[in-house]
Formats: C-alpha cells, sequence, structure tokens
C-alpha cells in the first residue's frame, strides 16, 4: 500500500502566515527560570485541539518540511559524491543502498525513477513515499541544493482530491527531515537574524523560536506528516551548517521556553513591528490559545524598531483599480471609483483592524485589515510591474493626488517579539531575559530540558 498524504481543497489545513512582527511591554515581567520535575515527561495537548502544551521534560525530535516540490518532479539531487544512501520504498518495502549524488524523478502515474551516480537504477509502480539515510560508515548529512540536512530524509506525496472530482491525483511531493531541537534552534537563529547583531538578541530569539517550535510540534504531531516548515509559514531554518553565534545563543539558553500559567507561549515574532503591535487572536487566527496576555499587543518598549529600513513604507494604487478590487471581493457590491477611506477601528497599540471606503456617490464598505491587505496584494502599484503583497496590516491609508495612498509601519502580522525592536534593546545594554520578556509580558522562563 502507497503512503500517501492527502489533502481536500475544501477544507485546507490551517496555516500560519508568519512574515512575523511585534513589539511589547514597556517593562520586563519579574521572574526567574525554574524547573519543574513534575511535569509530564513528553509535550501534551489537551482534549480542547487549542490548549497550549506543558513544558516537556526531555528534547523534542522535530520534523522539518524542507521543500515541498510540484509534480511531474524532475532531476531532483540528493546526497554528495562520495557517499552511499539507503533507500526504502514504501511500495515493496525493500531497502537498496545506492551511490549518491541521487538523481530523483517522479510522475503521477508511473511512480518513482530513481538513479545513482554510477548509473544504477530502481522504478517504482505508483507514486509511494521514499525514506533516505545516511550509512554510519559515512557523513551523517544529507546536502540538498547546496544546503546540509540531517541524514534522515522522507519524501512524501500528497494526494490532491478536488471539490467534485471522481478520483485523486499526486499534485506535489513533500521533503521532510528529521531533528533534535537544540539542534534545529541554531539554524533558525542563522535564517531569522542577521550575523553581526548581539549575542543577546540571539539569545532571545532562540527562547521564542524553541517556544513556537514546540508548541507547533505538541499541536501537528498527530495531524500531519510534519511540525513546522522551512520558510516564513513557520520559522527560517538555514540546515545544520550554523555559525559560532547562532551555536552559542543556543547553548546558552538550551532548554529554556517561555510559559504562562505553565503552558508553553506559542511565541510568534517578527522583523519588525514598525511601533504597532498586534493581538495574536486578530492577526493570527481566532484560536483561544491566542487570547494570553503574553501575546496581546502591548506598548513598544523604547527604543524599539526606529532603524529598521521596513519602519515605515509607502505604496500608491490607482483608485480606479482599487474600486474593481472591491467589486471582485464582494460582488454585491456596486462599488465605484473610491472616494474615501478611514480607519474604523484600532487596537490598544494604534494599529489598524478594520476601514471604511466610500465611493464618489456616497457608497460606503467596512473591511478589515486582513481583507484589506490581501485586496491590495493582488494589485499592481503605481510605478511597479508587479503585484506587491504590502509588508504589513499596519496601514494608514488616504486618498490624495489621485490615487490611494498606503503609509505603511513594519513587515508582518505584529505579534510578539520584534527583532529590530531586540536589536535595539540588546544595543542599549537590556540582558536576554529582560528583552524576551519585554515582548511577552506576565510569560515566564522555565528551563524545560537539560
Amino acid at each position: 500500500m502507497r503512503c500517501i498524504v492527502r489533502l481536500i481543497h475544501r477544507f485546507p489545513v490551517l496555516g500560519l502566515f508568519l512574515f512575523l512582527a511585534g513589539c511589547g511591554a514597556d517593562s520586563p515581567s519579574s521572574g526567574s527560570i525554574s524547573s519543574d520535575s513534575s511535569r509530564p515527561p513528553t509535550a501534551v495537548v489537551l482534549p480542547d485541539a487549542g490548549n497550549r502544551p506543558q513544558p516537556p521534560t526531555s528534547e523534542p525530535d522535530l520534523r522539518i518540511r524542507i521543500l515541498s516540490r510540484s509534480v511531474p518532479l524532475e532531476s531532483l539531487v540528493i546526497g554528495s559524491m562520495g557517499q552511499r544512501l539507503l533507500i526504502l520504498d514504501g511500495c515493496e518495502s525493500r531497502a537498496r543502498i545506492l551511490e549518491a549524488p541521487l538523481t530523483l524523478n517522479l510522475d503521477e502515474t508511473s511512480g518513482w525513477r530513481v538513479h545513482d551516480v554510477l548509473s544504477h537504477r530502481f522504478d517504482t509502480d505508483e507514486p509511494c513515499s521514499l525514506s533516505i539515510r545516511t550509512l554510519r560508515t559515512n557523513s551523517s548529512v544529507i546536502e540538498i541544493e547546496g544546503r546540509q540536512y540531517p541524514g534522515v530524509l522522507e519524501l512524501v506525496p500528497i494526494e490532491t482530491i478536488s471539490p467534485g472530482a471522481v478520483s485523486s491525483s499526486i499534485r506535489s511531493v513533500d521533503l521532510v527531515t528529521r531533528i533534535a531541537m537544540e539542534s534545529y534552534i541554531p539554524g533558525v537563529l542563522d535564517g531569522e537574524l542577521y550575523g553581526h547583531w548581539p549575542v543577546t538578541t540571539f539569545q532571545a530569539q532562540a527562547v521564542a523560536a524553541r517556544s513556537y517550535a514546540v508548541a507547533e510540534h505538541a499541536y501537528w504531531s498527530d495531524r500531519r506528516h510534519f511540525d513546522l516548515v522551512s520558510g516564513p509559514a513557520s520559522q527560517v531554518w538555514n540546515g545544520i551548517d550554523v555559525s559560532e553565534i547562532a551555536r552559542s545563543a543556543a547553548e546558552s539558553t538550551r532548554g529554556i521556553v517561555l510559559v504562562h500559567e505553565g503552558r508553553v507561549v506559542p511565541a510568534y515574532y517578527s522583523s519588525c513591528c514598525g511601533g504597532m503591535p498586534a493581538s495574536a487572536f486578530q492577526a493570527i487566527s481566532a484560536r483561544t490559545t491566542h487570547e494570553i496576555p503574553p501575546l496581546q499587543p502591548r506598548l513598544s518598549p523604547q527604543p524599539c524598531c526606529e532603524a529598521s529600513p521596513v519602519r515605515s513604507w509607502e505604496l500608491r494604487y490607482s483608485l480606479e483599480d482599487v474600486a474593481s478590487a472591491v467589486r471582485e471581493s464582494d460582488p454585491k457590491e456596486n462599488f465605484g471609483r473610491l472616494n474615501t477611506i478611514r480607519i474604523s477601528k484600532r487596537n490598544p497599540a494604534g494599529r489598524p483592524l478594520e476601514y471604511i471606503l466610500r465611493d464618489q456617490a456616497n457608497r460606503s464598505i467596512s473591511m478589515s485589515a486582513r481583507r484589506f491587505r490581501s485586496m491590495l496584494a493582488q494589485l499592481r502599484p503605481l510605478g511597479r510591474t508587479e503585484p506587491v503583497i504590502p509588508k504589513s496590516e499596519a496601514m494608514e491609508p488616504r486618498v490624495a493626488d489621485g490615487a490611494l495612498v498606503i503609509l505603511g509601519r513594519g513587515f508582518g502580522h505584529g505579534v510578539g517579539l520584534c527583532q529590530y525592536g531586540a536589536r535595539a534593546r540588546a544595543e542599549a545594554g537590556d540582558a536576554w531575559e529582560e528583552i524576551v520578556l519585554r515582548y511577552y509580558p506576565e510569560a515566564g522562563l522555565v528551563r524545560s530540558w537539560k
């Protein structure tokens, strides 16, 4: 039997769009790092699917989706010269040892075609899963497209069923690797931060990234075939070839996670909040776990992210294009040329949540910040040749000079730690504990494992 993950187009898996942003409290919460040996041995999820896990007492192993490729898949190269790899296919459960680099092709109907550097080859009758492992006598890493990953790799075909379709089809392949948490964190630090930033920024980021990964691991462990995506949908991860500053920051904060009321905080973070942090409940999703104090909007610590190149930005749009986009987003609206736009609702930090757009015939439409940003993402700004996704939902719009002018703040959804803000606080002399607790008020720090 082939091992395939099915996705129903009508019910897509909820993903987190983390173009990340956020700034935190005026002062850090008091608290020290503690250890609680009474916790259960593994992270758990309570019956309510939205509940946060308890801190695990042993280091979790994570499943990271490092690539997702469309089918037909052509000439994917895995491994390096001189390396021998063990391949197990899910069709016949047969093991083979081949000489790397391997070249893999996958056809939707006829299955895998795999050949090695010595021209040895095997095919499968259908698009089943493949497992690839390094041998003990070889390097413990697998190279894929110039990056090094742990020597444990799963290739999982994704079967999709379109609405009204009688049969399913293979549309993509996920490449998933397994890695221990503390081996994973340094690659996240290198992927998320600039190497010349202060080590205390790296340490604060390590705690946030670890806390987020623990929460995601607990939530997705029995829901899908991976816990995290190597990219903006979860956390940018550069693999296992890491810098010394990233390795040191991860080791010095080993096992430390953020908790609130005894459970792990899903510690979202971002590049730049623009001084307008957001609530996870409003900016991420309406999970009950997002209503906790550490994930609420609050005043930004000063200095925060004034030095960021994306602290502020501007986009301009044709009024006719905006009107057309409004009509396309809601066919019931007979909306004409945009005349005025105003912010009708803000969060306590001043971040816009809702807009009212009015046309020249005085017809109006209310639109959430999320919907407004999604609509603008389909449009080509004036002076641009392609559509541009606005960097965040923190937008101050106005009609001026015959155009819709957007003055934007920051980069991302605005929840939790602000990376440029954390850098500024580190340069101002704050310790990493102070930095991370500023951005997650009422949270505490716990050493979950040693």
